[in-house]
């Protein structure tokens, strides 16, 4: 997992059962950790702000590169060969992880209108889920032609008296 904590936040294997950190690779104090993604040994993380991205050993968590971006980093996910970048617009980049050069964009909509503030993206059965800030929603995008086909209202996850334990 990534955590995003002003001046705390780092790269970290959790153990699912116990909550256990089992390995971490800590940030620089003035960046805040964002997305991450795997592809084949190589786990790539985001940044907020500073427009700088890290790439580790997927087993160990070793730092072993790191590359540059313009804007934010909100979200990352794979589809196994390419990655996908979220900076909080309607716009969902596809990268190149060979140099990270953008390959396209992909620009998300429903019925005409532009979905903004997407989120954290995962990449599920073909589709890409982002999950829009400060709502309870995640949209599910052709990763083709950017079309919302559906949304998840992930609203009632939660008992009202969890809900009002968690921060937004």
């Amino acid at each position: 997992e990534s955590t995003g904590l002003e001046g705390r936040s780092d790269v970290r294997e959790v153990d699912a059962h116990t909550g256990r950190v089992l390995r971490r690779s800590e940030l620089p104090s003035n960046e805040f950790g964002e997305g991450i993604a795997v592809i084949g040994e190589r786990l790539y993380q985001l940044t907020w702000k500073s427009g700088h991205g890290r790439v580790y050993d997927a087993r160990t968590l070793a730092p072993i590169d790191s590359f540059t971006y313009k804007g934010e980093g909100w979200g990352l996910t794979s589809d196994g060969a390419l990655l996908y970048l979220s900076d909080g617009t309607s716009r969902i980049r596809v990268i190149d992880p060979a140099g990270f050069r953008t390959r396209r964009t992909i620009q998300v909509s429903e019925a005409g209108t532009n979905i903004y503030m997407l989120n954290e993206l995962e990449w599920v059965h073909g589709e890409l889920w982002a999950n829009v800030y400060e709502t309870d929603f995640i949209a599910r995008i052709d990763p083709e032609t950017g079309t919302v086909v559906g949304w998840i209202d992930v609203g009632r996850v939660l008992s009202a008296k969890d809900a009002a334990h968690v921060e937004k």
